[in-house]
This record gives C-alpha cells, structure tokens and sequence, in this order.
C-alpha cells in the first residue's frame, strides 16, 4: 500500500509538485529519534533510493545508549540521509524540499511548522501539533488552515481494538461519546534513552510529561 506518512493531495495520492519525478523529490525529516527513523526506513521502502532525503537534527550528540540501539550509530550512512543542523529558517532556505515530515519533540514542532508552512511546502507533523494553543497566534493558525498539505501524523489510528469498536458502531446505533485511553510504561518504550526519566516521554516541557 500507498506509504500513510507522506503527506497527500486531495485525490489520495502522494503529494508532489507538477512534474516532479521520485528522482527529483527531496525530502526533509525534522528529528531523528525512533520516529523519525522510522519514517525514514518507510519513505525508502515507498521510493526506494532515488529519493533524497535531507535529515535535520538538533545535536549532534546522542542522548541514546548505543550499546542498546546500536543500528542508530551509523543510522544515516546505512540509510543515505544527508545530515543537517542548521535553524529551520536557513536550512528550508537551502534545500528546495518536496516534502517536510516533522519528528521531534512536541515544544519544537511550532519553529518548523511555521516556516513551512508559509513556504507551503507539503508537511507531516506528529501529533499533536502543539503542546499549548498559546503556542500560535490567530493569524499563523489561519496560516496552517489554509495550508492544502498538511497532515498530521497519530499511530493510534491504526491500532486493532479500535477498528473492532468501529465495525460494531452500526450494530450499537448512535454513539452519543466515546473514551479512549492509550498508556505506556515510560521505563520500558524507549529502552534506548541512557534514563529515560531525562527523555521526552517523561518532560512536560518537551511536550510529553503525565497527563491528569
């Protein structure tokens, strides 16, 4: 099937610019965390290795354990991602992208997203968008709703147990309202992370944190 992370016209196919081949389309993936990566292993398995694909980091140090995620190491040389660090400003200046998919913590979506956005370049953002509405202003938020490319990214949308409840809704009849919870153990998703108290999961002020 079709790759679900990249982002899409309206017809359901793959967004790209008027006459644009694979071998043309560059393609950014802002974080290179688990997700991140991950989107990168499915853009090679949807376009194989003509695509480029352009890899923006934060750091260049690691706050992964290498010894448990080894594979991460060398992750851009096996995977043929050119790695950049500059800010969003000059690095979407530079690099003439087809599409943005934007992986990092949530606190840093918004100074990608914006930028984007206004260059109307074709963007994947995972959920949520932002952490805190007071985050984007009245007039950026008009900005993202007139944006004919962006979508946003949420792997709970294809969990099992909610297409199940989904083929009995004609049997139960109107729903009135529906809640779902999805929770993890932050010790053990990301064995990876050195202490994964200091990760992203665990940081309110990264996006993530204990919800009440």
């Amino acid at each position: 099937g079709l790759y679900l992370g990249c982002p899409k016209d309206h017809g359901g196919n793959t967004a790209r610019r008027h006459g644009e081949t694979v071998s043309d389309m560059t393609i950014g993936v802002v974080g290179l965390g688990s997700i991140g990566q991950r989107h990168i292993r499915l853009l090679r398995q949807q376009f194989g290795w003509d695509v480029r694909i352009i890899g923006f980091r934060h750091r260049e140090t690691s706050v992964y354990d290498l010894s448990v995620w080894p594979e991460r190491r060398d992750f851009c040389q096996v995977w043929h991602v050119h790695p950049c660090y500059k800010i969003p400003a000059h690095a979407l200046d530079d690099y003439d992208l087809s599409a943005l998919i934007i992986a990092t913590p949530t606190s840093k979506h918004v100074e990608w997203l914006i930028p984007a956005a206004r260059r109307t370049i074709p963007i994947l953002v995972e959920k949520p968008v932002v952490g805190n509405l007071s985050e984007i202003d009245r007039a950026t938020l008009e900005t993202l709703k007139m944006h004919p490319h962006i979508q946003i990214g949420y792997q709970g949308e294809f969990d099992l147990l909610l297409h199940i409840v989904k083929k009995f809704i004609p049997v139960i009849g109107t729903v009135m309202a529906f809640q779902c919870v999805f929770r993890e153990e932050l010790s053990r998703i990301h064995p990876w992370e050195k202490n994964w108290k200091d990760g992203y999961a665990a940081r309110s002020d990264l996006g993530g944190g204990v919800l009440n």
